[in-house]
């Protein structure tokens, strides 16, 4: 009795089921789990939000995927859960995946342990080491310079977005220095690092 109430809950006519794949959510829809761009959605617990400059809820990311480009298997959908300025830390906001979390500075090339400030780079190198993304490159040069990521500053999140999309694309991992070292091999930093 209880397996045939299960059984007619789980065997549920597809057709009476509303798309979900529809709108906001079309980015889903004919998706291959080896064969799909970049998608990248920001979910906010309200829309209000938005207009108040307030951090989503939920940022989830799934890197580009090629069935004839080499993957790592590691990070491949990257979920970052912002539950407010509280999380954001010191070093800025960090990267959380499945069971880890990155500081900027070690994601950026440094030891856990670097803790000199200053380093510089010309405008040059910053391109050919993380790549043509502005956003990209000004949190590293603030990473490297020490400076620490202020909640009020404002955050254009369209902009955020369309640089995230870019630097999730599988080019970005293979044409830059950044992604070549960082891409390509899985972060090795136990949690004692951390």
């Amino acid at each position: 009795d209880i397996y045939d109430n299960l059984s007619l809950k789980i065997d549920v006519d597809p057709n009476s089921i509303p798309n979900l794949l529809e709108g906001e959510y079309s980015v889903f829809s004919n998706t291959h789990r080896t064969n799909h761009p970049t998608i990248i959605k920001v979910i906010w617990e309200n829309k209000e939000m938005v207009e108040d400059g307030g951090l989503p809820h939920l940022i989830y990311i799934s890197r580009e995927k090629r069935p004839k480009q080499p993957h790592h298997f590691k990070a491949g959908a990257m979920n970052v859960l912002y539950l407010g300025a509280g999380l954001a830390g010191l070093q800025g906001i960090f990267y959380g995946g499945t069971n880890c979390f990155h500081r900027r500075k070690v994601i950026y090339g440094l030891s856990p342990d670097d803790v000199e400030k200053g380093n510089k780079l010309s405008d040059e190198e910053l391109k050919q080491k993380f790549g043509a993304s502005k956003q990209l490159m000004k949190s590293v040069v603030d990473t490297f310079e020490g400076r620490i990521y202020a909640p009020s500053d404002v955050i254009d999140v369209c902009k955020a977005v369309e640089e995230a999309n870019q630097v999730a694309g599988y080019g970005y991992e293979y044409r830059t220095g950044w992604g070549k070292q960082i891409g390509s091999s899985p972060v090795k930093v136990s949690r004692e690092e951390m």
